[in-house]
């Protein structure tokens, strides 16, 4: 069930959200700003996949990759304006994740998952080796800035155009899911079987579900290489891959809010980590054991099972009519009249 939103809430956290960053003087903290963004706008898209469809995709690190060389490699190699390769690394990405969709999303549950993990291997080899278009190991430098009036933006401005990003990516994703292809993508998660034998076309709208998702991670990877000017295969390993998947486990998958927290909550706890940045992968493996113990469903999950009205409440039984007391009711005249 869904917990009330009280509207001037929402309307004080949009405020302090767009305008927290004008009080703060540190760079850094307005760096893990923007990477916030950039890791919110992966995991809703993420979302989709995972969350809504049930696939359990472990590649999105690879799409990030190619819409960040798309963009960098337009801008510096073909001379296409900044906005202009923005737009054209997303829609790359989305090309480029069609055939590894097509034949990996006939697999079903953990053979999924292997396969896409073995593309994102392949996707960062090929990064690495084919040195005459991605550079190799030495990256890509002299990525050229987002601009605004002409001028390079400020961190401040990345951060407000990463919340545009956000704020875009948010309501596609909620638009996809309050339709009926959301509801069918639903049905796909809790029972492929039962959705193929309704005359849901299964198979479609999983490779549509991959598709978006790809294109929203090649939004993202073209901001993330306008934001730092520089691509290289390191910046999208498996880890990244691996690191997205616990954010949505820890916001909790299948709810819009869930890739915000998860993302939020997972971007800065790492920074309080930095000496052990060594043992990262241990620290999500670890991390996961517990959300899978403890928070089956996430943050989100979480706490909407805690404040929920209907908590407590027995499951309403078929017969009641007009809801349990009624039920009651019925079932003693029954046993006085026989």
């Amino acid at each position: 069930m869904k917990t009330p939103v009280n509207p001037l809430l929402t309307l004080i956290g949009m405020a302090v959200v767009v305008l927290a960053p004008m009080a703060i003087e540190s760079n850094y903290y307005l760096h893990l700003l923007i990477m916030i963004c950039i890791y919110v706008t992966l995991t809703t898209g993420l979302n989709l996949v995972i969350g809504y469809a049930g696939q359990g995709s472990l590649c999105h690190g690879a799409l990030y990759g190619f819409g960040a060389y798309a963009s960098a490699l337009l801008t510096t190699h073909l001379g296409f304006p900044v906005y202009v390769a923005f737009l054209l690394a997303g829609l790359i990405a989305a090309i480029l994740g069609l055939p590894i969709a097509l034949p990996s999303l006939r697999l079903k549950g953990v053979y999924f998952s292997v396969a896409t993990l073995g593309l994102q291997e392949i996707a960062f080899l090929v990064n690495v080796n084919w040195i005459s278009l991605t550079h190799g190991p030495m990256g890509i430098v002299n990525v050229p800035p987002l601009t605004f009036a002409g001028k390079p933006l400020t961190m401040i401005q990345y951060y407000w155009a990463g919340l545009i990003m956000v704020a875009l990516t948010y309501a596609l994703v909620k638009l996809i899911v309050l339709s009926r292809t959301g509801r069918e993508l639903q049905a796909i998660r809790e029972d492929e079987t039962a959705a193929r034998a309704m005359g849901i076309n299964t198979y479609g709208l999983k490779v549509m579900a991959f598709v978006v998702s790809a294109f929203i991670a090649g939004l993202a990877g073209a901001f993330f290489a306008h934001y730092f000017k520089f691509v290289s295969p390191d910046s999208f390993r498996d880890t990244v891959s691996v690191t997205l998947f616990v954010m949505l486990l820890a916001g909790g998958r299948g709810t819009l809010m869930g890739p915000v927290l998860g993302a939020g909550l997972l971007t800065i706890l790492p920074e309080f980590l930095r000496m052990a940045r060594d043992y990262q992968l241990l620290f999500y493996g670890l991390a996961l054991i517990v959300l899978t113990i403890f928070f089956p469903k996430g943050v989100v999950g979480w706490w909407e099972s805690r404040v929920s009205p209907e908590r407590g409440r027995g499951p309403r039984r078929p017969d009641s009519g007009g809801g349990p007391t009624v039920g009651r009711r019925s079932r003693r005249k029954e046993v006085t009249a026989g």
